[in-house]
C-alpha cells in the first residue's frame, strides 16, 4: 500500500490523546515521533499534519508540546472549560469535513486514532468522495468498525515488541528452577501495583508485555498463566475509564487473593 500511495497528496489528522494514552495504557511506553514520521513519509506526499489534544487541562500530554513542534506547528488545543466532556474527536471531525469542502485536491486522508467515532467519516471519504483513507492506531485500541471503513490500517507498538521474533514452538526463557507460582506472583504483583494508579490501567496486553520483560520469559507463557488466573477468578476484568476518558478493559486482583 505504501508503494501505491507514495505520490498521493495527503493530509494527516492525529488524535494525540489516543496515541499517547494508547501506548501508556497498553504498554507503559512513550510516543516515538521520529520513527512514526519516517513511516508516514512513505505513505504519501504530505500537505499538512494537524495534531489535536487537550493540552491545556491534560498535563501529561502538555509536556510533549515541544516535541510535537519538531513535526508541525499545527497543534490544535481542544480544551473545553465549560464541560468535562472530551471534545477532541468532534474538533478533529470538524477539521476533516472543512478540509473536504475547501480542498478537493487532497487525495488521501490519514487519521491517527483507533476510535470508532471516525468510522463514518472514513467510510464517507472512501465510498462517496473516492479518497484513500489510512488509519494509524496503537495496537489493542483499534475499533473493528474503523478498521473495516479504512483503505489501509497500520498499528503502532513499542520497538522492542515490534522486534520480537515469532516462535513456531515457544520455549520458556531462563526459567531456571522457578515454577509457575513464581510467575503467577509476578503477574499479581504487577496488577496490584498498578490497579490503583490514577493515570495507568493494567490491561491484559500491558501485563503480559511488562511481566514477560521483567521475568525474562516469553509472552505466550505469561499470557497462558494470566488466562488461567482469570478463569480461576483470581483476576477480574472490568471496563475502566482512563485519565483522558478512554475506556479500557482493566485488570484487578480479587480481594480473597490479596
Amino acid at each position: 500500500m505504501s508503494d501505491q500511495n507514495g505520490t498521493l497528496r495527503t493530509i494527516v489528522f492525529v488524535d494525540y490523546e489516543s496515541w499517547f494514552y494508547g501506548l501508556h495504557n497498553q504498554f507503559n511506553a512513550e510516543t516515538d515521533l521520529i520513527n512514526w514520521f519516517k513511516n508516514l513519509k512513505t505513505k504519501g506526499t504530505l500537505d499538512d499534519i494537524y495534531i489535536f489534544g487537550d493540552f491545556e487541562n491534560n498535563k501529561m500530554i502538555a509536556q510533549d508540546r515541544l516535541k510535537l513542534r519538531t513535526l508541525t506547528s499545527n497543534i490544535i488545543d481542544c480544551s473545553n472549560f465549560e464541560s468535562k466532556k472530551d471534545y477532541t474527536d468532534f474538533i478533529i471531525l470538524d477539521r476533516i469535513y472543512q478540509t473536504v469542502i475547501r480542498n478537493d485536491l487532497i487525495e488521501q486522508y490519514i487519521i491517527f486514532s483507533g476510535d470508532g467515532h471516525f468510522s463514518n467519516v472514513a467510510a464517507f471519504l472512501k465510498n462517496f468522495k473516492d479518497k484513500v483513507v489510512g488509519v494509524y492506531a496503537v495496537s489493542g485500541t483499534l475499533s473493528q468498525q474503523l478498521k473495516n471503513s479504512a483503505s489501509w490500517v497500520e498499528t503502532i507498538s513499542p520497538i522492542e515488541i515490534q522486534n520480537e521474533e515469532p516462535r513456531d514452538n515457544p520455549q520458556i526463557d531462563n526459567m531456571d528452577d522457578k515454577d509457575e507460582s513464581y510467575y503467577q506472583n509476578l503477574i499479581l504483583n504487577y496488577i496490584r501495583d498498578n490497579e490503583s494508579s490514577p493515570t495507568f490501567v493494567p490491561t491484559f496486553t500491558n501485563t503480559v508485555s511488562n511481566v514477560s520483560a521483567a521475568g525474562n520469559v516469553n509472552r505466550e507463557f505469561v499470557s497462558n498463566l494470566l488466562k488461567q488466573l482469570i478463569e480461576e477468578n483470581t483476576v477480574s476484568q472490568r471496563l475502566q475509564k482512563t485519565y483522558c476518558g478512554k475506556v479500557l478493559k482493566g485488570l484487578s486482583v480479587n480481594k480473597q487473593t490479596m
